[in-house]
């Protein structure tokens, strides 16, 4: 693990902090009892961003955006040893500190770093993982299972860890993290409640519609206190499968352009307009991340 950035990415990966950041993203469903539909829901919703900037900024994600991206060794030799009990919550949380940090956290230039630097980052680390002993992955349920997780929980940890792939702008690794999800979560869902997903019968029409992702998004927790658990996780696994037809047709999520200086096709543009400018960035702050891009240089965090 020798590295002329040795000293500083050790402190910024210390056990430590990654331990804390998997607590404080499970900490209201490991509070006590088992999720209903609603919380489940509602993961992805939950206001941290205050103890997480805490956690996370000035001593981590800062001091890391100083190291060139070429220059970032991998990353798991700094986490305990898969086979230790630690593992999986040290490597959830250094999930969380590079995928979920900075969507928390960074806003305006900034965002720049959610998915040109720290992004590149996750798919990484995310591919490390899934070159390990399938047994060891903490990718898959059952490894959260054996360390005492009820279903639920072991799901959403295995599930997050896995969406890696699915925010990567690249389609075999969309591909790749599609196949898990189907298999690990859908799947195995399936299996575990004994009943098939209701929305299997959605799959055919699902793929050809690229404007779905947010309109799935904004009404995620609609009728929540209706759904059952598990219908609760097969919504999650549709909003995750319906990034697939945005890469596959644009090769790129077009709601990122403006954050990472790019300029819109017509056919972006349209589908911009289609989703009323979800995801997407004010013009401003486009224009002074393309001036970045073009001159070469990267604003600090």
């Amino acid at each position: 693990m020798a590295n002329s950035h040795d000293v500083l990415l050790s402190s910024i990966l210390q056990p430590s902090r990654l331990l804390a950041l998997h607590a404080l993203y499970f900490s209201w469903a490991d509070s006590g009892g088992l999720p209903d539909a609603a919380s489940l829901l509602r993961f992805f919703s939950n206001d941290i961003a205050a103890p997480l900037f805490d956690i996370a900024f000035a001593s981590a994600l800062k001091p890391l955006s100083t190291i060139p991206l070429i220059e970032i060794p991998p990353l798991l030799p700094y986490l305990a040893s898969p086979t230790e009990p630690d593992f999986p919550a040290q490597a959830l949380g250094l999930h969380i500190l590079l995928d979920q940090a900075p969507r928390f956290l960074l806003r305006g230039i900034d965002e720049r770093w959610t998915f040109g630097f720290f992004g590149v980052l996750t798919l990484r680390f995310a591919q490390e993982l899934a070159a390990l002993p399938v047994a060891l992955q903490p990718q898959r349920v059952q490894r959260w299972r054996d360390l005492g997780h009820g279903y639920e929980h072991a799901w959403l940890r295995a599930f997050l860890l896995s969406t890696a792939f699915v925010h990567a702008e690249e389609l075999s690794a969309q591909r790749f993290g599609q196949a898990m999800i189907e298999e690990e979560c859908r799947r195995g869902a399936e299996t575990h409640y004994g009943v098939a997903d209701p929305t299997r019968p959605l799959d055919e029409a699902d793929t050809k519609d690229v404007t779905l992702f947010p309109k799935l998004v904004l009404s995620v927790e609609d009728g929540a206190e209706d759904l059952r658990k598990e219908e609760a996780l097969w919504r999650m696994c549709r909003i995750v499968r319906v990034h697939e037809p945005i890469i596959t047709a644009f090769g790129r999520y077009p709601y990122r352009n403006g954050k990472m200086g790019r300029k819109n096709t017509e056919e972006e543009s349209d589908y911009l307009k289609k989703t009323n400018g979800f995801g997407d960035c004010d013009p401003e702050t486009a224009r002074k991340i393309r001036e970045d891009v073009e001159a070469g240089r990267w604003t600090p965090l």
